[in-house]
């Protein structure tokens, strides 16, 4: 089951939490202990090219597992400190032995802040 639009609203140079509940693509609880589940997310400036990837995260590196099929990652602030205002695009992808399936997409909104100053 897909979240679609999940927006990320965020100062640039800020950090954030993001916190997922994962169902499987049939709709029951995930195993967050079976070790062939993975997740991924990604954040992008377009949705039509890795070309243009900024961010990525996995359950290899970034990604952690909480109670109930919950996956956590952060957003440091050095990860956004220099990225240009604007939207980009996110998504969370999960797979299994058997299943891939889109867990989360939407927008990664960065605002402004006056303490670190965009370049002209």
């Amino acid at each position: 089951m897909t979240l679609r639009c999940q927006d990320i609203i965020m100062y640039r140079g800020d950090t954030r939490e993001v916190s997922v509940d994962i169902v499987a693509a049939d709709g029951s609880a995930v195993d967050s202990s079976d070790p062939l589940l993975n997740v991924s997310w990604r954040m992008a400036g377009t949705l039509y090219s890795d070309a243009d990837l900024i961010l990525r995260q996995s359950s290899d590196g970034g990604i952690t597992w909480g109670p109930g099929g919950q996956a956590t990652f952060v957003l440091a602030a050095a990860d956004t400190a220099n990225l240009t205002p604007g939207y980009y695009f996110h998504e969370m992808r999960v797979s299994d032995d058997a299943d891939v399936w889109t867990a989360m997409n939407g927008t990664v909104v960065i605002k402004p802040t006056r303490t670190i100053p965009v370049a002209p």
